[in-house]
């Protein structure tokens, strides 16, 4: 797909050729927060390598997969609530 400029806003949309989950990878790269419109471009290319690179070594992790809920990791780790012992009685 490539690197494509937004009509609506003032930014680059990088998007990857490769489908990830059925999905393209994309991003979005705004002027004003890379310093310009030249360095918006050549953020948006460079990741746009780096990802497609990643998902054909098979080494691409979809950051929305990932996520899991607090209590999931909660149990996943092993964090237990520890009641506190009441000790006035001794």
């Amino acid at each position: 797909m490539g690197v494509s400029e937004r009509k609506d806003s003032k930014s680059w949309i990088a998007q990857s050729s490769l489908e990830v989950n059925g999905k393209r990878v994309r991003k979005t790269f705004n002027f004003k927060k890379y310093g310009g419109r030249a360095n918006a471009l050549k953020e948006a290319q460079a990741w746009l390598i780096k990802m497609d690179a990643d998902i054909l070594r098979g080494q691409y992790i979809d950051p929305h997969r990932a996520k899991i809920s607090l209590a999931d990791f909660k149990d996943k780790v092993g964090i237990t609530k520890i009641k506190n012992r009441d000790t006035s009685n001794s």
